[in-house]
């Protein structure tokens, strides 16, 4: 039986058989695409400290201390997101999390 015809594989993996590409190197595109943008989020406040400081005219500590405090929270709630993410699954958590 041909894996392509067969009704339980993803089309997007079928569509990537039939051009004989690694559905892995895929994955791995995509996600390393997706860690560029995290990146890019997370270290991006220093581009923009300067402009925060004239805009708002706040120091540069509290808007560190700004990012300190969300980099805090986002390393102690990981261990509960994973627990949920064990329990129930990542669809939900992500359809929250999008919100």
């Amino acid at each position: 039986m041909d894996s392509i015809a067969h009704p339980s594989i993803p089309r997007v993996v079928c569509l990537f058989q039939r051009r004989h590409i690694y559905y892995g190197w895929v994955i791995l595109a995509v996600v390393s695409f997706a860690d560029l943008v995290i990146i890019t989020i997370s270290f991006g406040l220093a581009i923009l400290v300067k402009p925060m400081t004239k805009e708002l005219g706040w120091g540069r500590g509290p808007i560190a201390l700004g990012d300190s405090v969300k980099q805090l929270v986002t390393n102690l709630i990981a261990p509960l997101l994973g627990a949920i993410v064990d329990r129930y699954g990542a669809r939900g958590l992500m359809v929250w999390g999008s919100l």
